[in-house]
């Protein structure tokens, strides 16, 4: 029989050493994770780890299973409070749903999750993000995407969701979609956390754009048209990228240099994270508010 993994030709599977030889497979592969992680290659302006390699390289050498409960086993390493991870503070259940959240649990299933969060409508571009998630099916494979909703869907709009829904069917992605319906703040904490991007690419020059700040107060990084108030965000932030309005194609290629380039994207989650805090919290805010009422009043 042919070896089908790299593992299978180095060390060879016998039926009495199957769970020593496994077992010592998963072992080695959380410390080379862990060691990996911490070897940081500066090169700028983003930094790299070696992590992202030794992800894909463990994976074709050993396979799904064992590389599942590898990736697993490493993650339940870091919550337990093994210091595993790559930046402060390098362990504990929080930091799984912090900026680097999504890129941990991505490795389990090796997929690149794509979300959404407004209201459900023509006008906040959702098909236009669907046809973008399409395309990146087609050059990242249909089990390598996914594709997340979460916003209000009035009466009027709901033949136009069902359209949506209808034509992902059509495509063969339902599996690949999730519907959160309208959620609450802790369900959108949740939800953003659970997402590598966030995408809502408004056909009208939207003037608030709330969502977005919402997302980088998350450490998740945008792809927004290059309109309305998000050029303004973006430069503030340094959070996301600007593409061409009205372009699933633009959005795409956007998100394929995100998938290629996991340092940056996390880098631009990072960024906008730090400056969302540090510049547009409540109590910034409302300080800003109270100095210009003590200059005119």
């Amino acid at each position: 029989m042919n070896n089908v993994y790299l593992i299978d030709a180095l060390w060879p599977n016998t039926k009495s050493q199957n769970f020593l030889r496994n077992f010592s497979i998963i072992i080695i592969g959380t410390i080379l994770l862990a060691i990996s992680a911490h070897v940081k290659i500066p090169i700028p302006p983003v930094p790299v780890t070696l992590q992202t390699l030794v992800v894909l390289v463990f994976a074709m050498s050993v396979g799904w299973k064992i590389s599942f409960i590898t990736f697993a086993f490493y993650l339940f390493q870091g919550t337990i409070g093994l210091p595993v991870f790559a930046k402060p503070p390098y362990s504990g259940p929080l930091y799984l749903i912090g900026s680097s959240g999504g890129y941990l649990l991505g490795m389990l299933l090796a997929s690149f999750v794509v979300g959404y969060l407004a209201r459900i409508c023509p006008e906040k571009g959702l098909h236009i993000l669907v046809d973008a998630f399409y395309q990146l099916t087609q050059h990242l494979g249909m089990d390598k995407v996914r594709l997340s909703v979460a916003g209000y869907l009035g009466g009027r709009d709901r033949s136009y969701f069902r359209e949506i829904e209808r034509q992902i069917n059509v495509w063969g992605l339902s599996a690949s979609f999730e519907h959160w319906g309208e959620v609450n703040r802790e369900q959108k904490i949740r939800f953003l956390n659970s997402l590598h991007v966030l995408s809502v690419p408004t056909i009208y020059q939207e003037a608030k754009g709330l969502f977005v700040l919402e997302a980088l107060a998350n450490g998740i990084p945008v792809v927004q048209p290059r309109h309305g108030s998000f050029p303004e965000f973006i430069e503030a932030t340094n959070g996301g990228i600007l593409v061409d309005p009205e372009s699933p194609a633009a959005i795409t290629s956007a998100m394929l240099r995100l998938v290629a380039e996991p340092e940056f994207r996390r880098q631009l989650g990072w960024q906008g994270q730090e400056i969302v805090h540090n510049q547009f919290s409540d109590e910034v805010m409302a300080d800003a508010t109270l100095a210009v009422y003590q200059k005119y009043i």
